[in-house]
């Protein structure tokens, strides 16, 4: 779910982290209906969506992302 600041989806966000036990929701925030899960952690839901929907493809190295990702968005990962 898109939950920026002032999304209709922070509301869903919290419910779920409410439910999930945790304090606060924490983003990104992954709902997958199909499968019936709901995933807060990064790695959790690239782990998720390479076993549900990847074919048994492999993570791919992050020098195929970071660099790319970088140019398009300006976003440096912190390493």
């Amino acid at each position: 779910l898109p939950c920026a600041r002032g999304s209709v989806h922070r509301e869903t966000a919290r419910a779920a982290a409410v439910a999930a036990g945790k304090a606060r929701p924490t983003f990104p925030y992954l709902e997958d209906d199909a499968a019936g899960v709901r995933l807060f952690e990064s790695a959790d839901i690239v782990q998720h969506l390479l076993d549900t929907y990847g074919n048994g493809a492999p993570l791919p190295p992050p020098s195929d992302y970071f660099l790319p990702s970088t140019l398009v968005t300006g976003w440096m990962p912190t390493l």
